[in-house]
């Protein structure tokens, strides 16, 4: 990989060699790009590291919004909602893009952001039981979801959008329980 380019850049391209690891791999390699740049050796974390966060909120959030009560105890800061955060964080980076480059890149987050959702859907909430699955889906909103949303706005809130890619070592992933 040139040294230029994060681990997402990559991922987010269709750079055959990533797309060969499959989906697992890649979500891998894009949440293993948060680790600040000191953790890992030549990558330098950029702000295009934060759109598949910012994009995996906005899922994570319309999914939430089913749950009756979310739209009043959603987390916010003083932008508003995680989806004006990330729709901020979104227009910052895309601002320097032309508008094709921009368009790929956005299209490529939101589809690696939708894979994230459902595969948090499936491993921790999905049940064959339709009280249980309710109980999961608000828990898992409750929990999960909260912790992240409010960590990305408390991300944008503490740094500049510019700062942001090398402070992304603590961004809740993995599972949800």
């Amino acid at each position: 990989m040139e040294a230029d380019k994060s681990i997402l850049w990559y991922c987010l391209s269709g750079d055959r060699a990533l797309t060969l690891l499959g989906r697992r791999c890649c979500t891998l390699l894009v949440f293993l790009s948060l680790v600040p740049a000191t953790e890992v050796v030549g990558h330098e974390s950029r702000p295009d590291d934060l759109l598949v966060p910012a994009y995996t909120a906005m899922s994570f959030a319309g999914l939430c919004s089913m749950e009756p009560g979310w739209p009043a105890s959603q987390p916010r800061g003083p932008l508003g909602a995680a989806v004006d955060y990330a729709q901020h964080i979104k227009d910052e980076i895309v601002s320097s893009r032309s508008s094709e480059e921009a368009a790929a890149l956005l299209r490529s987050a939101a589809t690696i952001a939708r894979n994230e959702a459902r595969h948090q859907l499936r491993e921790n909430v999905i049940v064959a039981d339709k009280v249980t699955e309710n109980k999961r889906f608000r828990d898992w909103c409750d929990s999960y979801v909260r912790r992240y949303l409010d960590f990305l706005i408390r991300l944008h809130d503490e740094h500049s959008i510019t700062s942001l890619g090398g402070v992304l070592d603590s961004m809740p992933v993995g599972e949800a329980r």
